[in-house]
């Protein structure tokens, strides 16, 4: 089990878990596909401020990310 915590940022959540951009881009984070939006804007937005700038429920986000092997801390 891998540990994310949500108030790193998504740019240096991706760098160190390449796998997570394919995730997320499934939960709703279609922006992180982009390899500019990752570098520029995921440099300031952290897991959990995305989660709520999208309105999403971190309980399912937390799951998911559970599912998929990765044990997200201090998204709530």
């Amino acid at each position: 089990m891998i540990t994310l915590d949500a108030n790193l940022c998504i740019d240096e959540l991706t760098r160190a878990h390449p796998r997570l951009i394919d995730i997320l881009v499934r939960l709703g984070f279609r922006d992180v596909a982009n390899p500019v939006t990752r570098a520029t804007v995921g440099k300031i937005v952290t897991l959990k401020m995305g989660v709520g700038i999208k309105r999403m429920d971190p309980n399912r986000i937390r799951s998911e990310l559970l599912q998929e092997g990765y044990e997200v801390v201090n998204l709530v």
